[in-house]
């Protein structure tokens, strides 16, 4: 009997080992809101506020695995794609694209519906859940 209950911590403690060293995105609160389809839709800096219009609106994609899809139009006007993971730690999102790096912001939301990206202290985009 002693011999099986040491065997049941010893799975137990195990188990408990296993899923604390999953340091990805799971249980952090901002994830069940990121996952959808979000278009950039406007822009703001030091100087003002500008519309995201044009050949100029990009759209990011979060899947719930942690996987994602980047959409913009190139400098031709052809729509072009980027796969990318990303994680969130408390209020960062970290993107990390197959081709072009890594890409940190922070993240913070109003509502379901907008997401505000914002790089370093005075650049940030708003985005619009699109679904």
């Amino acid at each position: 009997m002693k011999r099986n209950l040491q065997i049941c911590l010893t799975l137990a403690l195990l188990a408990v080992t296993m899923t604390s060293c999953d340091w990805h995105w799971h249980d952090e609160p901002g994830q069940d809101r990121i996952v959808g389809s979000w278009e950039a839709a406007w822009s703001s800096d030091y100087y003002g506020e500008y519309d995201i219009i044009g050949n100029d609106v990009f759209w990011y994609d979060f899947y719930s695995d942690g996987r994602g899809i980047y959409t913009y139009y190139d400098s031709w006007g052809a729509l072009q794609y980027e796969d990318f993971t990303w994680d969130i730690y408390g209020d960062r999102l970290e993107i990390y694209y197959l081709y072009s790096g890594t890409e940190a912001f922070y993240l913070d939301f109003e509502g379901w519906d907008t997401m505000y990206l914002t790089k370093g202290n005075d650049y940030t985009i708003t985005f619009a859940r699109v679904r």
